[in-house]
């Protein structure tokens, strides 16, 4: 710790504390000889290190806040555009058929923008019941048109039906709401109408055939039948834009709201017939025959019942034989069928005698079967 000097401090001497007045070597030895001849001065202040330009960094922070504005913009038009791709009209329509192919009915439905008044079958299982008739898939979108008074998205998609493929094109009415789309309809509306008989036979979704108007999911009718023997004739389907589509292939065709189904013979059933036909045949021509209800020959006068024997001069095929629903339903078949039989036969003559009689004959069969037992015909009358 230093103190101030006190009185008996010492004075400083003169010779020991001033300053030299030059430096040894530099010439005369003179009070202003040399360049250094004067006491060397102390700086007014502490040396100050040079400052940084202030227009570079000012440079430098306006160039850094435009880029992070440029790249707010980028990021923020990427998300918008993002956005507006996962919600156009034509992802809403894809994402609506992927739900629909795909068999989750609240999915698509949730895509509406406004829910249909009957939904009693726009249900996940008959959603499924319709895939099952035929795959909805190959989704394409071929034009978006959202300007307008009805904006609409085309696209077309493969039904894959047991009997062939439907390549179907539909136009799907789309409505702005708010920032994206919803499908204007997300169902179809349709009459079922049965041309032809065998319409007891028919099963819509695990239920017989309702008689009012149905709504549907676009796709396959989800119609099956009660028995093997019978089957739906066609593809029939519903699409978005009509409201239904009738089988292409039907010759009754369809109208907006209306889909005209049919009901044939399955192919099965026409082959148990023809064979239980050939079978009946084979009993009745035997030799040890009198069956009265086997087939007559015609117009050979009057013949003796049960009195034909011999053998078919070629086997029956199943194309040579017509199967049909009976009017009465039941589940009645009615058959019919033309055989060339060469044989022989009794008929009566006028003295009421049985006179033996041969040769090839055509004959006209009419029998009955049924769809529980096809194979098993009984004979309903020859000639």
């Amino acid at each position: 710790m230093t103190h101030p000097p006190g009185p008996d401090w010492p004075a400083p001497d003169p010779q020991r504390w001033s300053a030299p007045t030059h430096f040894a070597g530099s010439g005369s030895g003179s009070g202003d000889g040399g360049a250094f001849g004067g006491p060397i001065p102390l700086p007014p202040r502490a040396p100050r290190p040079p400052a940084r330009p202030v227009r570079r960094r000012r440079a430098r922070f306006v160039v850094a806040a435009v880029l992070c504005l440029v790249l707010a913009l980028v990021t923020g038009g990427l998300a918008v555009r993002q956005y507006a791709t996962g919600h156009g009209a034509r992802a809403v329509v894809l994402r609506y058929f992927a739900a629909v192919s795909q068999g989750d009915a609240p999915a698509a439905l949730a895509l509406a923008d406004q829910l249909p008044a009957n939904a009693a079958y726009l249900t996940s299982q008959v959603l499924r019941q319709q895939l099952g008739v035929a795959k909805l898939t190959d989704v394409a979108v071929s034009d978006v048109q959202t300007s307008g008074p009805t904006p609409r998205v085309a696209v077309s998609y493969r039904l894959s039906f047991a009997a062939g493929a439907e390549t179907v094109r539909d136009s799907v009415a789309v409505v702005r709401h708010g920032t994206t789309w919803r499908l204007a309809s997300v169902a179809a509306s349709a009459d079922i109408v049965v041309s032809g008989l065998g319409a007891e036979r028919l099963v819509f979704a695990g239920r017989p055939l309702p008689s009012v108007r149905i709504t549907l999911f676009p796709g396959a009718l989800p119609l099956s039948t009660d028995t093997p023997a019978a089957t739906v004739h066609g593809r029939p389907y519903l699409t978005l834009s009509a409201g239904t589509a009738a089988d292409p292939a039907s010759a009754a065709g369809g109208s907006p709201n209306v889909v005209t189904v049919s009901v044939d013979v399955s192919k099965r059933a026409k082959m148990q017939v023809s064979d239980g036909i050939s079978d009946a045949l084979a009993a009745c021509l035997a030799a040890a025959s009198v069956d009265p209800a086997c087939p007559l020959p015609p117009s050979v006068g009057r013949p003796v019942p049960g009195s034909l024997h011999g053998a078919l001069s070629q086997p029956l095929a199943s194309s040579e034989t017509t199967v049909a629903f009976a009017a009465s339903g039941r589940g009645i078949l009615e058959v019919s069928a033309g055989v060339e039989v060469k044989g022989t036969w009794q008929a009566w003559n006028f003295e009421n005698q049985a006179v033996p009689q041969h040769g090839t004959i055509v004959l006209k069969l009419s029998l009955r079967a049924t769809v529980d037992n096809p194979g098993h015909t009984v004979w309903a009358a020859a000639t």
